[in-house]
């Protein structure tokens, strides 16, 4: 069982459908259970061989750190794929970005939980401050950038298991536009703040590969972990045998 915190959210819920679609048993985690109901009985619609037959929705919110404990018992994994919805209050950068990934950060330790996979996002770091893009982030959605980086420091200065994966702008799914089919580019990967060689934007599904990969993977555990894409060329692997030697070569 792998719990999914934020899993109505677009890429919390491209990360519970790839682990549906693998056979996995999902949890998800979300302040509104018939909202984030709803929307896979929507997908269902769409994708009628969706196995929702192993799908459970339970309430749970970052900011209570025991609601967390209770949804995570008995899950081998979760999945941190929440972020700011607000200026202020509860849905804040604040206590969303940083708080809410300490909070998931304890209540997976107290769980028993073996791994944490948080979907952070490229350019977090403050040494970066003075990047066009950060900036304009960081200025628009209420600090974003920073809180989301004080959120991975305490999950990498934890005794916790994790993997933090830093993807590139978003496209595809839940109604965005741009970006071609999920699974047709070659991902480009680095670590912390590494070349990623003009590589600048990842569709939503894409990352819910990366992400579910980093559950399983033994190379994965306890790195930072960059990733967009690029098309592929002809040389190179296929999506599959990329996805399977992605967290090989990131130190």
């Amino acid at each position: 069982m792998i719990a999914v915190v934020g899993a109505a959210g677009p890429t919390g819920f491209q990360c519970a459908k790839q682990l549906l679609n693998e056979g996995t048993s999902v949890r998800c985690v979300v302040r509104t259970v018939e909202k984030c109901q709803a929307k896979f009985d929507e997908e269902k619609l769409v994708s009628s061989e969706l196995p929702l037959e192993n799908l459970t929705i339970v309430k749970g919110d970052v900011t209570d750190e025991k609601s967390l404990r209770d949804a995570f018992d008995g899950c081998e994994g979760v999945i941190f794929a929440a972020s700011a919805s607000s200026y202020c209050g509860q849905g804040g950068a604040w206590e969303v970005d940083n708080l809410g990934v300490q909070n998931t950060t304890r209540a997976a330790a107290a769980a028993g939980v073996g791994r944490v996979v948080l979907v952070s996002s490229r350019l977090v770091n403050p040494r970066l401050r003075f990047h066009p893009i950060r900036g304009i982030l960081n200025n628009v959605k209420w600090k974003l950038m920073d809180y989301k980086f004080l959120g991975e420091e305490y999950l990498r200065n934890s005794h916790q298991e994790y993997t933090i994966i830093r993807p590139g702008g978003l496209v595809g799914a839940d109604g965005s536009q741009g970006g071609t089919a999920p699974g047709e580019e070659y991902i480009v990967a680095a670590g912390p703040e590494g070349d990623m060689g003009g590589a600048r934007s990842i569709h939503r599904a894409d990352v819910a590969a990366v992400v579910c990969e980093a559950l399983r993977s033994p190379e994965a555990k306890n790195k930072t972990v960059e990733i967009a894409s690029l098309p592929r060329g002809a040389n190179l692997p296929n999506f599959d045998d990329r996805l399977k030697e992605l967290f090989k070569s990131i130190v």
